[in-house]
Parts: C-alpha cells; structure tokens; sequence
C-alpha cells in the first residue's frame, strides 16, 4: 500500500506551486526597506535580505517547472535551484554582510604593521576601508605588503549629474572608499604592511580580513556549473526559458555583488546588480538553454 503524504509534505509543495513564497519574498522585502528608509535597518541588514530573497526566489523558480514531474526531471530541477541558491548565499552574502573578521587593525603611515594572528595564511578576503579629504581632487592610492602579491588599492571621490526638478540638474559627490581584494597570505607571514600610500587621505586605513567561503575564481566555476546544470533540467522538462533564465539571473547578480559591493555601500551595488544581472544573465540563461535543448535533440537523433 503507497504510503500517503503528511500534512507538511502537502502544504511545502502547494507553497512553492502557489504564490504563497514569492509574496511572502516580496512582503519581507518591502518590510525591511521600510525600515532602511525609516534609518531603522542598516545598509547591511537591508542589502543582506535582498541577496537572501533572490537566492530564495531565484530557487522557487528554478524548481517549480520540474515539480510537477517525477524521477531524474524534478532531482535535477530541484538540484539546480538548490545549486542556484547555494551559489548566491555563498557568495554574496558574505560580501555585504561578512560578520566577525578574522583579525582587524588601523595603517596609518608608510611602515606601520597590522599583526596577523596564528592560521591567517591561506586564502583570504581583505577589506579595506579609507577616508578622503574634504578638501582637493579627492584622491589617493595605497599599497599593501605581506601577502603573497602586493595588494594595490585607490580611494577616489565620484562626480555625478541627477535630475532636480523637471529640467534643472546638480553635481552629486561620493567617494569611493571602501573595497575587497582577493589575497593570499604565505605561510610564515607575520604582519601586513603600508608599503606605500600617496595623495589626500584623510586618516588611517581600516584594514579587515575574512575567510572567504567561496575563494576567488570558484564564485564564476561554479556559477558556470550551476547555469549548466539548469540548462539540461530545462532541456528535459521541455519548458523553454523557465529553468536556466532565472538561474542565469540570479548568478549574474551574485557575481555583480561580489565584485562591487561592500558593506559600507551595499544598497546601491544590489539594487544596480539587479537591474544589470537581470539583463545579463537572462542572456546567458537563453544562450544555455538554448545550447543544451539543441545537444539534447541531436542525442534523440542518434
């Protein structure tokens, strides 16, 4: 005698064949950027469940064409919205909200040392905050020594034209003044050093290092496996652009936060990353999918 599905088993698959993920997604979403309008949420808090909703409802999409189906068609939906999610999380997440920094410490002037604790070599994600003068060009530039390559980095203020009023417009200023690098720390290195620091900076540099979970390229390997791997679950399922055109999107977008985000400015790096990742990997998706519909037909074929 079959065994008949429990009462929990019953509502997860109505939740995500029904609206009652995607709007409780959106509804969290406007939530917290209410609360980030308002100045009660942070730049990190809001730009952290913006990359949890798409990887959440990235996922939904992925696998709701293939839960319909049984046997190796819904493993493999469910296993590329799963990879889809992972990829995004593991990535992104610990680019606008990185949490407790493996060691942390001020640079000042060329020469000064920022100790490193006992097991930093390996792999490691360093983040490097400055300021600028409020007066001149706005511009300096840094080098860091200690890893394996020295790290270069260049703080800037950014000019723009916006919109005020119906025709009129207006220079806005913003600096630039916070970045990720990928480094590698040898082993026996004991500090990082300000080797060289030129132009207008305006204090010490804030220097924090952190594990990566997802060390640098494997954000674009992965990625790549992932959009593969939703490609052939949308050749099976026979549901053009329904499984690897918003694994493609979400993807692109965890790649675009990685890149260019930080948790001193999350909010704006996300929300554009959604437009461009949107745009770019819709494309990517398509091209995909469309490549393994066509090797799977020739397959048939044979």
């Amino acid at each position: 005698m079959a065994q008949r599905p429990t009462e929990f088993t019953l509502w997860l698959e109505e939740a995500l064949t029904s609206w009652i993920l995607p709007v409780a997604l959106l509804a969290a979403v406007a939530v917290v950027a209410g609360l980030y309008l308002l100045g009660v949420a942070t730049e990190e808090q809001t730009a952290a469940l913006a990359v949890a909703a798409v990887a959440l409802g990235s996922a939904f999409l992925v696998a709701r064409p293939g839960l319909s189906r049984t046997g190796a068609d819904r493993t493999l939906a469910v296993a590329a919205a799963a990879a889809t999610a992972l990829v995004v999380l593991l990535s992104a997440l610990p680019t606008v909200y990185p949490g407790r920094p493996l060691f942390e410490g001020q640079l000042s002037a060329e020469g000064d040392q920022l100790p490193l604790p006992p097991g930093a070599a390996g792999r490691i994600r360093l983040l490097v905050v400055g300021h600028l003068r409020k007066e001149g060009q706005g511009t300096a530039s840094y080098v860091l020594g200690g890893a394996a390559r020295p790290v270069e980095g260049k703080l800037e203020r950014l000019y723009r034209s916006v919109r005020v009023g119906r025709s009129g417009r207006a220079r806005v200023e913003a600096d630039h003044t916070a970045d990720w690098y990928d480094a590698t720390i040898p082993e026996g290195a004991t500090a990082l050093t300000l080797r060289r620091v030129t132009g207008e900076m305006g204090g010490p540099l804030q220097v924090y290092g952190h594990r990566p979970l997802l060390p640098y390229p494997w954000p674009w390997v992965l990625s790549g496996l992932t959009l593969a791997l939703a490609a052939l679950a949308e050749a099976r399922l026979a549901k053009k652009n329904m499984v690897a055109v918003p694994s493609g999107m979400a993807l692109a977008f965890g790649l675009l936060v990685t890149a260019n985000a930080t948790p001193y400015a999350a909010v704006g790096p996300v929300m554009g990353a959604l437009a461009l990742g949107a745009a770019g990997g819709s494309l990517a998706g398509w091209a995909a999918g469309a490549i393994a519909r066509r090797l799977l037909a020739a397959r048939a074929a044979r």
